[in-house]
């Protein structure tokens, strides 16, 4: 546990990012494998994502966005950054 009284924020860090998201595949792994289709595409209506919308919305930012953004985030910093809205 931190000292730190705002863990709320965080500057970017670019060794903890590397270690959250390499952890990423095999959480979602754990939580996803093995469960019925029904409950994975199940979501809670509206405008509301399924387990499988959100694995799929992290595939194509993979595959599609993530090194542009990575670019911007080393020059500039996160203020620059535009919400990914795939």
């Amino acid at each position: 546990m931190t000292d730190d009284p705002d863990r709320t924020r965080r500057p970017f860090v670019l060794a903890d990012a590397i270690d959250i998201l390499a952890r990423t595949p095999a959480t979602l792994d754990a939580l996803l494998s093995g469960l019925p289709l029904p409950w994975i595409a199940a979501h809670e209506g509206g405008e509301t994502w399924s387990a499988f919308d959100i694995v799929g919305h992290l595939i194509d930012g993979e595959q599609t966005d993530w090194l542009p953004r990575a670019k911007i985030i080393l020059e500039h910093g996160v203020k620059d950054l535009v919400v990914c809205d795939i």
